[in-house]
């Protein structure tokens, strides 16, 4: 019998599009709705990796320092509403992916390690240079947004020209895919942007947004098996169009 496939990256972006557009679609009478895809560059922060490996007759247990991510760049699909009773509140749903490789490089390695030596076991603790090969990291966000927009005073959101300013939070889950491995892990996220109706029912926004989650990875290759817990804190600019109805 043939294994079933795991579900690739791209897949599961569509499934979870899918989820959001029923999940924020159904008519609501009265609430203005908007469909929002975007692209941009995102920026993650140097971070300590915790790390450990065992096989091939030796262990090691300790923490890369510094550890550099790649830029990357993001695409997404933000959905929702702004309410009819509180017309500047609104609440979204969003799909993001991006690419934080880790990159080949040189780091501070601080921790302990053995190898097994003749008939006895090296024990070794202390700091030192490591080289870190380079590891491919996907990562795909889908997050429920809160979002309050500072609208202009006696001016309505739709107005021919307008541009207004809002922020969001909420909570996100993340699926973290280190080589073939993979984490869902739930982290948040928050920003704030500007938005510029060019029609009542088309614009264009740009919006600084602030992710954060830790995922704990584990890795197997060659006999080799390696653990890899980091945070990932992300910088993201996006440009996008809005399109309300």
């Amino acid at each position: 019998m043939r294994k079933r496939s795991e579900p690739s990256l791209m897949q599961r972006i569509i499934f979870l599009i899918i989820v959001a557009f029923l999940t924020i679609m159904p008519s609501i009478a009265g609430a203005e709705r908007f469909i929002e895809p975007y692209a941009g560059v995102t920026f993650t922060m140097e971070e300590d990796a915790d790390v450990s490996a065992s096989g091939g007759g030796f262990t090691l247990a300790g923490e890369f320092r510094d550890v550099d991510f790649d830029e990357s760049a993001i695409f997404g699909l933000r959905a929702g509403r702004w309410l009819e009773s509180v017309e500047n509140l609104g609440f979204a749903v969003d799909v993001f992916g991006f690419q934080p490789d880790v990159e080949s490089q040189t780091a501070t390695f601080s921790g302990t390690g053995s190898v097994n030596a003749g008939n006895g076991v090296v024990v070794a603790t202390g700091s030192a240079q490591a080289q870190i090969n380079s590891l491919d990291l996907k990562v795909l966000g889908f997050s429920a947004d809160i979002m309050l927009r500072l609208m202009p005073p006696d001016r309505t959101p739709t107005t021919l020209g307008e541009v207004h300013a809002y922020v969001l939070a909420g909570p996100a889950l993340f699926l973290a895919e280190l080589e073939s491995e993979t984490d869902a892990v739930f982290g948040i996220k928050a920003g704030a942007g500007l938005s510029w109706m060019l029609t009542p029912h088309t614009g264009l926004f740009a919006e600084y947004r602030f992710t954060h989650f830790s995922p704990d990875l584990e890795l197997s290759s060659g006999g080799v098996k390696m653990d890899f817990d980091a945070d990932i804190s992300t910088h993201h600019i996006i440009v996008g169009l809005t399109f309300r109805f």
